[in-house]
């Protein structure tokens, strides 16, 4: 019985040597951090095989992550570090194992923390806030707004008033140490530069808990002087009054337009050509900005039309003939009756003198530009 025991468990050992072998281990498995988000890539040459991860807490059996993927990468492994502040000051490890059906490869493991007190393979640094750096009251001052209090990971933790953030602000100058607890809204410090030194810091800084843990952040690149306030301000005043103008042009040019079109250009049209004018006795449809000298002593009419630049050459003149207009009589004392026929006669004698220039013939007058009107012509 020992004898086939012994037996069937060599066999089963090297069934799994040998499964084992069959699959080859991922390689060049490289962790990755970017603020607080980490990230793992590795390379693998064999097609069909699937990678099966595990994320975890160190000391800890549990695995708060369990993936099957046949990418060569995977974001996010710290979705769950920042649940509590033990967990993220914690060492934490991700295991990586080939697969292809029921064989397995030997797994690969690396180890991160954002603790840089730890001993792991990669030490994850935080970003800083922006930082800006401006004259106040006649002194540099160095802020960012507080990560303790508006960063989204860092707010989440748990005992997070017992945090405390100790920051170096770097510059020509020297070093100037600062540090901001979990309720201020902004950090700052004043700094000092030598004349005619560059006005640029550099900031790096640390996150520490009461049991001496404590996070690290990436040291920022340069950040210089900004413009001072005086200057913004009056770059800002600019700015609105060249706003102000280009609405007040843009206003009037509107205004122009609306007005252009509610009048039409009716006023390009002479008035006898009005909508809803009246024509009185003698007067003609044609004096599109003509001249018409109408002579009342002689039966003619001399139409000019010129051009608009006065030019005598695009002048003509044509001769349109127009009755005389009838002088109305004095109203006279009334006559007995016995001359009232003698006055009916003389009204007959006198319409058969006038000659309607409706009657006689008609013709087209040219009076340039394309512009055209009927005429009557003495017969």
């Amino acid at each position: 019985m020992e004898t086939g025991g012994a037996f069937t468990a060599l066999l089963m050992l090297w069934v799994t040597a040998v499964s084992t072998q069959s699959v080859a281990e991922p390689t060049n498995v490289t962790v990755t951090c970017d603020d607080t988000r980490v990230s793992v890539t590795w390379d693998y040459d064999q097609d069909e095989t699937s990678f099966l991860l595990e994320v975890g807490h160190w000391g800890s059996s549990k695995r708060y992550l369990e993936h099957k993927t046949k990418a060569h990468k995977y974001d996010n492994l710290s979705a769950l570090v920042w649940d509590s502040l033990d967990s993220a000051m914690g060492v934490h490890y991700v295991t990586l194992t080939a697969a292809r059906g029921v064989h397995r490869s030997p797994s690969e493991s690396k180890t991160f923390s954002f603790n840089n007190m730890k001993h792991v393979h990669v030490i994850c640094k935080l970003d800083f806030p922006r930082v800006d750096v401006r004259t106040h009251d006649s002194r540099i001052l160095v802020s960012f707004r507080n990560p303790l209090r508006h960063h989204p990971q860092l707010r989440r933790l748990n005992w997070r008033d017992s945090l405390l953030l100790d920051f170096i602000v770097t510059s020509v100058g020297g070093d100037v140490k600062g540090s901001c607890q979990a309720d201020q809204e902004t950090c700052w410090v004043d700094v000092d530069f030598p004349d005619g030194a560059d006005q640029c810091v550099k900031l790096n800084g640390t996150i520490r808990d009461n049991a001496g843990r404590q996070i690290e952040f990436r040291q920022t690149a340069p950040v210089c002087l900004l413009q001072p306030d005086g200057l913004e301000t009056t770059t800002l005043i600019l700015l609105l009054v060249l706003f102000i103008i280009l609405l007040t042009v843009i206003a009037v040019v509107i205004w122009r337009v609306k007005a252009w079109t509610m009048t039409g250009g009716k006023e390009d049209i002479p008035n006898s050509l009005q909508p809803g004018h009246v024509k009185s006795k003698g007067e003609c449809n044609m004096d599109f900005e003509r001249v018409i000298d109408i002579v009342t002593d002689v039966e003619r009419v001399s139409l000019i039309s010129g051009s608009d630049d006065g030019s005598s050459d695009n002048s003509t003149t044509t001769n349109i003939s127009i009755p005389p207009e009838e002088t109305k009589p004095e109203p006279a004392e009334p006559e007995p009756d016995e001359d009232e026929d003698e006055d009916e006669d003389e009204d007959e004698d006198e319409d058969e003198t006038w000659d309607s220039p409706y009657n006689q013939p008609h013709v087209v007058v040219d009076l340039g530009d394309g512009d055209t009107a009927l005429g009557y012509v003495e017969s």
